[in-house]
């Protein structure tokens, strides 16, 4: 749901193959925003940009003997599409709009990625994205060990502030620990 609560995109097989879509709340107004996807893999992780101008969404090629998540951004208006990772998914908006994080699985070796709305990345380290906190001056990021999982919170630009073990659920409304 865009952020003015007015629109829902979404992704849809009409017409035979996936393409991102959009509608009001109400299911009506409905208009194709990307041309349909060129693969018969899956296709999903739409989230609005804060300010609502771009969607981000995922595609997943599924060539035989691939397993990656492409991460695309769209404006909402419809236009172009561009791609900004190859391997990308969940990707989640920070607060501002001014970053975004993501898992990259390249390999089977987990990095969470934050980067730019353009695709330039500004740090990754070992982990998966989990998510922003609600002010967006926090991130928490998922460890897997060989036996247990932990929580990592760190700043915006990567610095590790805490280690919890376990996994986190979800952020406290103030944003000043996880729950």
């Amino acid at each position: 749901v865009s952020p003015d609560g007015r629109y829902v995109a979404f992704i849809s097989e009409r017409g035979g193959k996936p393409a991102l879509w959009l509608a009001d709340v109400r299911g009506r107004r409905l208009r194709r925003l990307s041309g349909r996807f060129r693969f018969e893999g899956v296709a999903g992780g739409v989230s609005w940009s804060p300010n609502g101008r771009q969607i981000l969404y995922t595609r997943a090629p599924n060539a035989v003997g691939e397993s990656r998540s492409e991460l695309w951004v769209i404006p909402a208006e419809g236009g172009r599409s561009r791609r900004l990772a190859r391997d990308g998914w969940p990707a989640k908006w920070a607060p501002s709009g001014e970053r975004i994080g993501y898992t990259d699985h390249r390999n089977d070796d987990l990095r969470a990625v934050v980067a730019r709305p353009n695709g330039r990345e500004l740090w990754s380290r070992r982990g998966a994205f989990e998510s922003w906190s609600p002010r967006g001056d926090r991130v928490a990021l998922l460890i897997f060990g060989d036996e247990e999982v932990s929580t990592v919170i760190t700043s915006p630009a990567g610095r590790t502030l805490a280690r919890i073990r376990g996994q986190a659920l979800a952020w406290a409304p103030d944003g000043r620990r996880l729950l």
